[in-house]
C-alpha cells in the first residue's frame, strides 16, 4: 500500500506549518522557554492541530519524544469502547471485560499522569478528538489536571470546542486554527506533485483546492486519492441541497433531523456544514433566490458563534431559519 501522504508530508518544523503564524509564534515561544501550559487546539480537520502537538513534543524532548508523549484518541476510546481497549496492547494491563470503559479510562490516565517524565520536567498526555470525551471523563480530567500539574501537561485537539465543558476549557490555553489560504494550499500541492512525479490539469487541481475549503489535510487526501483512482472523492452536495430545500420550505422538524444526521451520524462539524452550505449557495449549481451578500454575512456571524463555543446543532438550526427569512 502507498504511504499516506498526509503523514509523509507532515511539517517537520514550525517553519513548515502553513497559515497559522500567530498560533505557531506563540507556541514556539513556549517551546523555546522549555515549558508549555495545558493547551486546547480547535479548528476544522486538516489545519494542523495534531501536527503542532508533535512539533511541541519534538521541540521540548528531542528525538526520543515518544517516551514523554502519550496519545489517546478519545473517539476510539469511547466510541469503539471495549473492542478498542481489548485490541490495543497499551491497555492490556488495564482492560477487564466486565469493567466499565470510564473506569478503565480513569485508571489509564491516572497511571500515565503519575509516571515520572524521562529526563524532562514534565510529560504530555495528548487527547485527539477530545469532543468524544464523555461528561464523566471530562469531569475526571478536570481533577487530574489539578492533581498532576507539576509533572504533566494535557493537550486537547477538537473540531467541536462546544463539546468541551467550560471547567475543562478554562484549565487550558484555547487556540483556534483557522482555514488555510487557497494560495498556500496550491503551492504546497504543487510541491507534492513535483516530488511524486504527478501532472494534473489546472481545473482538477483547482477543484481539489476549492473542495478542501481551507483544509490542507483534505486537499492532500484528495490529491492522493485522485493519483490512485483517477477521480476525486465523492462529496455530499445532495445532502446539503436537501437541507437547504427543507429550510426554505419551513420544515424545521426535518431540518433538525438532518443536522443531527450530518453532525452525529456522519461526523461533520458545524464548521464543515457551514462550509458546505456556503459552497453550494455560491457555486451557481444550486443558487438561492435570496440576497446572496446578506446570506453570507449571516453565515459569517454563525460561524463565529460556533468558533466561540456555542452549541453547533442549535446554531445550525438558527442559521437555516435566518436564511429562510432573508
Amino acid at each position: 500500500m502507498s504511504e499516506v501522504w498526509i503523514d509523509k508530508y507532515r511539517p517537520k518544523s514550525f517553519d513548515e506549518v502553513l497559515g497559522q503564524s500567530a498560533v505557531v509564534n506563540r507556541i514556539r515561544s513556549y517551546v523555546e522557554a522549555g515549558t508549555i501550559p495545558n493547551l486546547l487546539f480547535h479548528g476544522r480537520e486538516g489545519v494542523g492541530k495534531s501536527t503542532l502537538v508533535y512539533l511541541i513534543a519534538k521541540g521540548i524532548y528531542g528525538g526520543g519524544f515518544e517516551d514523554n508523549l502519550t496519545e489517546i484518541d478519545a473517539s476510539d476510546f469511547f466510541n469503539r469502547g471495549k473492542a478498542y481497549l481489548e485490541a490495543d496492547p497499551r491497555f492490556e494491563h488495564f482492560y477487564e471485560k466486565n469493567k466499565p470503559v470510564i473506569e478503565t479510562f480513569k485508571e489509564v490516565i491516572n497511571e500515565y499522569a503519575s509516571l515520572m517524565p524521562i529526563d524532562a520536567d514534565f510529560k504530555i498526555i495528548f487527547f485527539r478528538n477530545a469532543d468524544a470525551l464523555t461528561l464523566d471523563a471530562q469531569q475526571a480530567l478536570r481533577r487530574m489536571i489539578e492533581r498532576y500539574n507539576r509533572t504533566c501537561r494535557f493537550i486537547f485537539t477538537t473540531k467541536r470546542p462546544s463539546k468541551i465543558i467550560p471547567p475543562l476549557r478554562s484549565r487550558a490555553l484555547n487556540l483556534y486554527l483557522g482555514k488555510i489560504e487557497d494560495e498556500l494550499i496550491e503551492e504546497h500541492l504543487k510541491k507534492i506533485m513535483e516530488k511524486e512525479g504527478l501532472t494534473f490539469d489546472e481545473k482538477t487541481l483547482q477543484t481539489i483546492i476549492s473542495r478542501a475549503s481551507g483544509s490542507l489535510g483534505q486537499a492532500i487526501y484528495a490529491l492522493q486519492y485522485y493519483s490512485l483512482a483517477g477521480k476525486l472523492p465523492e462529496i455530499r452536495d445532495d445532502k446539503i441541497d436537501e437541507l437547504l430545500s427543507l429550510s426554505l420550505s419551513g420544515d424545521f422538524v426535518e431540518v433538525a433531523k438532518m443536522i443531527e444526521a450530518l453532525t452525529a451520524d456522519s461526523g461533520f462539524t458545524g464548521y464543515e456544514v457551514i462550509d458546505m452550505i456556503h459552497d453550494r449557495i455560491t457555486s451557481g449549481d444550486r443558487p438561492l433566490s435570496k440576497q446572496l451578500e446578506e446570506v453570507i454575512l449571516i453565515m459569517a456571524d454563525f460561524d463565529m458563534r460556533i468558533i466561540e463555543g456555542a452549541n453547533e446543532r442549535i446554531q445550525l438550526e438558527a442559521l437555516l431559519s435566518k436564511i429562510s427569512e432573508v
